[in-house]
């Protein structure tokens, strides 16, 4: 969970398993501070575990969220609320990011 630098959303992400797909998946909630409620989802894809780390630019243009399929990594476009990039670090186990 993370916080944008000007404290207007929060971005959870969150694991659960579809049990109509038989896999886990890991998506991301979008909360409005003011209003308290969801306003967006961003669904990342599929996941072996929760995430093991999210971090957010300081710009709050681009949130990271990590180690949800064993060196995984997604980028967080805040503008367009969508994963814009999936990327696989070198590596053979899970990441995190701060």
């Amino acid at each position: 969970m993370l916080i944008t630098p000007n404290g207007k959303y929060v971005y959870v992400s969150y694991y659960y398993f579809s049990a109509s797909e038989s896999k886990g998946i890991i998506s991301v909630a979008i909360i409005n501070t003011t209003t308290n409620s969801i306003v967006g989802n961003i669904p990342i894809g599929p996941a072996n575990d929760g995430a093991t780390g999210m971090s957010i630019t300081p710009n709050g243009k681009s949130v990271y969220l990590v180690g949800y399929v064993n060196t995984n990594m997604a980028m967080i476009n805040t503008s367009t609320n969508t994963a814009i990039n999936m990327t696989v670090v070198n590596g053979t186990s899970n990441i995190a990011i701060s």
